[in-house]
């Protein structure tokens, strides 16, 4: 009988010890891991199912087949020397992107920027054609004047601009002065025009431009314009002139 029980209290043991041995089989612990065997270590999973990383019981990252994405968190290098490398020997694109809140999110990603393996950057574009590319407007200064009558502007500058050329295509050029159908006014209603309203006409006021700003480009062709015309005038006054010369000269002859 005693030994028949002390064979079942063996057996018993030994099923109870079973799970436990098992779970004292080597795992991955918070105190650092010793590494001893031929295959290669790894923390994740062995089928389809992604990895789950969680902070007090809510996700925070999800590492999948093709992407890692971080939930509700920031993404933070806390060290005064962090870097960034990406690529490989031959370069390689980093993106940045915006998931839409509804939608298919494979064609409905919103492009923030672009760095290109090339060394170009995009802003708004995946493909940008210079070093710097921005799809969109760009605001240089503490202010953004790009809002009332200059809403649609792409490039706010709050401060100085220094530049050695500028260059301003546009189409209506003032050659149309000196076409056989342009109204050039007289003299007198010119006059009368100034003294009415203080300013050339076609010309914008000092009013206008206080409030809507110098056009450069519109600026120049209306110089331009004024200039053509004045020359016109001066053409019409040296016929004047030549014909008040000659007709002295007759008198002169008498």
């Amino acid at each position: 009988m005693k030994t028949c029980f002390k064979q079942r209290l063996v057996i018993t043991f030994f099923i109870l010890s079973v799970p436990f041995a098992i779970l004292a089989q080597p795992e991955w612990n918070t105190q650092g891991n010793s590494v001893n065997t031929a295959a290669s270590p790894f923390i994740g999973t062995t089928n389809n199912y992604p990895l789950v990383f969680k902070t007090n019981a809510i996700a925070r990252m999800n590492l999948d087949q093709s992407s890692l994405s971080i939930t509700n968190n920031n993404f933070l290098f806390n060290s005064i020397n962090a870097n960034i490398y990406w690529g490989g020997a031959t370069g390689g694109d980093l993106q940045f992107y915006r998931l839409p809140i509804q939608g298919n999110i494979q064609t409905l990603l919103y492009p923030i920027m672009t760095l290109k393996g090339n060394g170009k950057v995009g802003i708004g574009t995946i493909n940008p054609v210079a070093s710097l590319h921005v799809a969109g407007t760009a605001v240089i200064g503490p202010l953004s004047i790009t809002s009332g009558p200059h809403a649609n502007f792409r490039l706010s500058v709050d401060g100085k601009l220094l530049t050695k050329e500028i260059y301003v295509t546009m189409q209506n050029w003032a050659d149309y002065v000196f076409e056989k159908n342009y109204e050039l006014k007289s003299l007198p209603d010119i006059e009368k025009y100034i003294e009415i309203n203080k300013h050339l006409p076609g010309v914008p006021s000092a009013k206008e431009i206080a409030e809507s700003g110098n056009n450069m480009a519109d600026t120049d062709r209306i110089l331009l314009e004024k200039i053509e015309e004045l020359t016109l005038y001066m053409i019409e006054q040296n016929k004047q002139i030549k014909s008040l010369q000659s007709e002295l000269e007759h008198l002169k002859n008498k």
